[in-house]
């Protein structure tokens, strides 16, 4: 898929846990990733700093996703004590199967992480418009000094080239006792159909 390209840490694989790492980046290719954890079960990203520098085109600290994994959908996903920062979107919750029915992300979680100075902290996508439904909790985190801080996407949202092919169709998104100050644009802009967060 067009998504896929240029990532530092790729996850294909279910019950995995990376802990204790940095990634430190200089202009990655358009919407490549620090780490792309792919559709899989069970993964947990832990005590890590991701950066991104100098970046002239779309890119992602971490990309949360349904596509090209060990399975077809992705489940339980954990990404705790996170600093991201640099980049066009500093958390990305994507579907990316271009099949209706096929995928899907159910219980990614985004906890007591630091995300700041991104274009948008979290953002939330349907990226081939195929209607998979997005379940994740975002809570306990720091989201500060990015353009937006938590931003779920349609066709026509999101700046600096930032926009997915599809409307987001959420299913339970909780946000809940997150930090969410001096965002330049919107602390959380819900721009998606279905549930509200």
């Amino acid at each position: 898929p067009e998504s896929r390209s240029d990532e530092t840490i790729e996850i294909e694989a279910s019950n995995v846990t990376v802990d204790g790492f940095t990634v430190e980046r200089a202009n990655g290719e358009s919407f490549s990733q620090a780490i792309a954890i792919r559709a899989t079960d069970n993964v947990t990203v832990s005590d890590a700093t991701v950066s991104e520098s100098n970046g002239t085109s779309p890119t992602q600290g971490i990309l949360i996703t349904d596509n090209n994994g060990d399975q077809t959908n992705n489940t339980n996903t954990l990404i705790t004590d996170i600093n991201a920062s640099g980049f066009s979107h500093g958390i990305a919750i994507s579907t990316q199967q271009d099949l209706e029915d096929l995928g899907g992300i159910n219980n990614a979680t985004v906890t007591a992480s630091t995300l700041e100075n991104n274009t948008i902290g979290v953002k939330i996508s349907d990226f081939y418009d195929t209607n998979e439904s997005i379940n994740a909790n975002i809570n306990d985190n720091e989201i500060v000094d990015n353009g937006d801080g938590i931003r779920v996407l349609n066709t026509s949202a999101g700046p600096n080239g930032t926009d997915p092919k599809g409307v987001a169709e959420l299913n339970n998104i909780t946000v809940t006792n997150n930090n969410l100050s001096t965002n330049s644009r919107f602390g959380i802009n819900n721009s998606g159909i279905g549930d509200t967060i």
